[in-house]
């Protein structure tokens, strides 16, 4: 008989900043309207949550939610949901050794996965820097006006442009394509690639 998952649900304090080591699990980002910040976490037999998840408002600004210790929840953390507010001006860090996919406009974010990240949306006026350890894990961003930093261990690297303040990308020898619209000067690609394309809107 299958096992279902049991889930946990953590609400952040306001005015934190979360910080999120998502473990082996895959990580998914929503920025939807909801007037707080959401952790959903999900796994066989989650038992319990450690008491320093959640940290005092005056400890740096910061609220640390690591899922790597299984031995401190009681189980292995499946998959991690981090819900934003559409609005949500502070920064978001997550690391996984899993996957990591947003869905919704998504401001000032660091992402570190050791397999692929996929971002839907990245406005103006927002920031993100995008990091695949594993090799050969690839970027794609659905659109981007904003400014981003994507960097690949050989990796590819697929952005639709949407005049982007700031657009670097370091694939580390693997595949760049870039479509849409953007500034020479806003283009960075650094180091050697396999395959480049560059395809500006006519």
């Amino acid at each position: 008989m299958r096992r279902l998952l049991k889930q946990r649900l953590l609400t952040v304090q306001p005015g934190l900043s979360p910080i999120l080591h998502g473990g082996f699990g895959a990580m998914t980002i929503v920025a939807e309207d909801r007037p707080d910040v959401q952790v959903v976490l999900s796994g066989l037999g989650l038992r319990r949550i450690p008491e320093w998840v959640i940290l005092d408002p005056t400890t740096n600004g910061y609220c640390f939610v690591r899922c790597d210790r299984l031995w401190e929840w009681g189980a292995l953390v499946r998959a991690v949901t981090v819900r934003v507010p559409r609005d949500f001006a502070y920064l978001i860090q997550a690391y996984t050794r899993g996957r990591i996919t947003t869905t919704g406009p998504i401001g000032r974010v660091q992402l570190t996965a050791f397999g692929r990240i996929r971002v839907e949306e990245i406005p103006t006026n927002s920031t993100a820097v995008l990091s695949t350890k594993g090799w050969w894990s690839s970027i794609k961003v659905g659109k981007t006006s904003g400014e981003l930093s994507a960097y690949t261990n050989g990796g590819s690297v697929q952005v639709e442009a949407a005049a982007p303040s700031s657009l670097t990308i370091s694939p580390k020898g693997g595949n760049v394509d870039v479509h849409g619209d953007w500034d020479d000067r806003a283009l960075w690609i650094l180091g050697e690639c396999w395959r480049e394309t560059l395809r500006e809107s006519t």
